[in-house]
């Protein structure tokens, strides 16, 4: 990864995570899967699976320890997040007698994953460094 592509490579992982929650949104209100979310949901996991290792500094040659451990860090604690959160929903839902569709579900927990992994890395780019 050169310094030209580093910009491309956030951009790239920005973009398809806002076109993600966008396409998610729409499932969760809309309540079902139809052509345009499908492709807007295949367009943004493309966008940020193509850019995922890069962005978070985990690629061959990335040099910079300090965003590798930023986003190592993120990326443990979106999952942490999006685990505890689908484990409490699964409870609740449970205890509330309420049954979730597909699409909420998945919607919901591809929302919490990316949301989650967007404001970690932030937190600590913004804080300088993690211990």
């Amino acid at each position: 990864m050169n310094v030209g592509n580093l910009k491309w490579t956030k951009a790239s992982f920005w973009l398809g995570s806002l076109l993600l929650i966008a396409t998610v949104a729409i499932i969760y209100v809309g309540q079902e899967i139809n052509d345009v979310t499908a492709i807007g949901a295949l367009l943004g996991t493309t966008l940020m699976l193509s850019s995922f290792f890069d962005y978070i500094g985990a690629s061959r040659d990335a040099r910079d320890e300090r965003a590798r451990r930023i986003g190592t860090l993120a990326a443990t604690w979106s999952w942490y997040i999006t685990l505890a959160f689908t484990g409490m929903l699964l409870a609740f839902s449970y205890w509330n007698q309420r049954e979730f569709t597909t699409a909420h579900l998945l919607s919901t927990i591809v929302f919490i994953m990316i949301a989650s992994m967007l404001v970690v890395n932030t937190y600590f780019n913004l804080k300088g460094d993690v211990e």
